[in-house]
């Protein structure tokens, strides 16, 4: 009786392993069936590593299979999907849900690089975001390395760095044969946030042209543009070429908006190396306060702190220690401010 009942718990547990193993075989991907309806799940590197493999182990494998991303894979990718060849191309329809895939596709002596090496039989990739870096020799794209002309790849976004020796694009290569809608969001902001409003904003195309203006509030007057704190110009409207996402400030500086208290401001030598004189009439005696900023409205000296007279104020200071670029002299008269710009050359 023991010896049946062990060959019996044996058995079960054959069978549980057995059973065990086909559930988990014919669950691939994070889960779906490759439906139009119930896309095959896609959601981290090993979902990647197992897509590449099977469209290079079958023949004709994705063909008219539907896959969906469904968060960002910020793990470096360095797996190609597909092959350039009739049956080893991917065939399948990619949605990437506006997620974004991070790659790492280092093969400089390689021909056909990207996330999809070759797409083809009315495949379609859509609504998918990349970035990292791609290398290849002929043929690299952020999204594919070249398509059929069957094959659409649409609203994608195409933010790795690529680089090859020929035919080489953010998107695809072969933007000839294809048929690429490609998308980018200008964003725009104030600083600071009351200072003003601004105009231009939205979606664009790739290389279409943009015209951002900003507009001053009451007591605020427009300065720069800036890209991540970076001076990008002072003209306003500004007319500008979207090639990629891009967050774009318009910075103001605060004026007065009471009787002016100051007068026949000047800034001598202008630009200077080293230092200059200012001379500014007072027409009330009070606290005075000089100070220097940057762009950004940050203070990064103090020339002068505390009363002066009616008349004309004289003081000779040195910005030798900034690094050469625009500045604003910053004079706060008895509440009042006024800036005047000062370029160290």
């Amino acid at each position: 009786m023991f010896v049946k009942n062990l060959i019996k718990t044996k058995i079960l547990c054959v069978c549980l392993v057995f059973f065990a193993y086909v559930s988990t075989y014919s669950q691939p991907f994070a889960g779906g069936s490759g439906t139009a309806a119930d896309p095959y799940l896609i959601g981290t590197l090993s979902n990647i590593i197992e897509l590449s493999d099977s469209v290079l182990a079958g023949t004709n494998w994705s063909r008219d299979k539907h896959f969906a991303l469904i968060n960002d894979i910020t793990d470096s990718v360095r797996y190609i999907i597909g092959f350039k060849s009739d049956t080893k191309s991917f065939q399948g329809y990619f949605n990437g849900y506006n997620y974004k895939i991070t790659l790492s596709l280092n093969y400089p002596t390689l021909s056909y690089v990207g996330l999809f090496a070759y797409v083809s039989h009315y495949g379609l990739i859509e609504n998918l975001i990349v970035d990292g870096f791609v290398s290849g020799d002929s043929y690299v794209g952020g999204i594919a390395g070249c398509v059929d002309s069957d094959t659409n790849i649409i609203d994608c976004v195409g933010n790795a760095t690529v680089v090859g020796n020929s035919f080489v694009h953010n998107i695809c290569p072969c933007l000839s044969s294809t048929t690429v809608d490609t998308a980018y969001i200008l964003e725009l902001y104030v600083n600071p946030e009351d200072a003003g409003t601004v105009a231009g904003f939205g979606e664009y195309e790739e290389s279409e042209t943009a015209t951002i203006s900003a507009t001053a509030n009451e007591g605020f007057e427009f300065v720069y543009w800036s890209v991540n704190g970076d001076f990008l110009s002072s003209e306003n409207p500004l007319i500008i070429t979207v090639t990629q996402d891009t967050v774009i400030t318009a910075n103001f500086n605060f004026v007065s908006i009471n009787e002016p208290t100051v007068a026949n401001l000047q800034v001598s030598p202008n630009p200077t190396s080293n230092s200059a004189t200012l001379t500014v009439d007072l027409a009330t005696a009070g606290n005075l306060t000089v100070t220097v900023n940057n762009l950004l409205g940050q203070e990064l000296l103090e020339i002068h702190s505390g009363f002066a007279d009616t008349g004309t104020f004289t003081k000779t200071f040195s910005i030798e220690t900034l690094p050469k670029g625009v500045y604003y002299l910053k004079i706060t008269h008895n509440g009042n401010v006024t800036v005047e710009k000062v370029v160290r050359k």
